[in-house]
């Protein structure tokens, strides 16, 4: 009888570590499920970056970039924008102006149209919405770098051409690019 005594006591020595142990490893499991929840529900900003139709063109030229601006526009158009921004350029309305008859809403108009600012403002204000910039064929590179900066975007020089980066910046996490071209 005592010999059976023993033994009870021995195996009852580790049951408090293994109850603590479950714990532990169950509070873990919970907060890596708490966390993983939260990245998928954190708001994804969308962003699309178009550049301008060319102001000093042709006739004929500005006919071609007037198609161009709406095929482009019919792209996008499914997006449906929460904010629209855009330089104050004639040409960038001229572009844009397609998908205000369509849609309607209003621009955000940047007269300096400086990349950082526009970053900042879309970053600060517009996070979890859907975005389209139409800014000069100049600054479509830095504004894409500005919101992933691990990517380097290049732009056509052929202004036949019509090129969209579509831009994913997620709260957490590296931003995702999407280079579309229309023919």
């Amino acid at each position: 009888m005592g010999k059976e005594y023993a033994s009870l006591r021995r195996k009852t020595f580790f049951l408090p570590f293994l109850g603590a142990g479950t714990v532990v490893v169950l509070m873990a499991m919970l907060g890596a499920w708490w966390h993983a929840a939260r990245i998928r529900s954190a708001p994804t900003t969308i962003v699309v970056v178009m550049r301008e139709a060319d102001g000093a063109l042709s006739p004929e030229e500005r006919t071609r970039a007037q198609a161009l601006a709406e095929r482009a526009s019919a792209v996008v158009d499914g997006f449906g924008f929460d904010d629209i921004y855009s330089s104050a350029e004639p040409s960038a309305l001229t572009t844009i102006a397609p998908l205000l008859e369509r849609r309607g809403g209003t621009v955000t108009r940047m007269p300096s149209m400086q990349p950082s600012a526009v970053v900042e403002s879309i970053l600060r204000r517009d996070r979890g919405h859907r975005v389209l910039v139409v800014s000069p064929r100049a600054m479509v590179p830095t504004l894409v770098h500005g919101l992933a900066p691990r990517v380097t975007a290049t732009e056509t020089s052929d202004p036949n051409s019509e090129q969209a980066y579509v831009i994913a910046v997620p709260k957490q996490g590296q931003a995702t690019v999407l280079k579309l071209t229309l023919p």
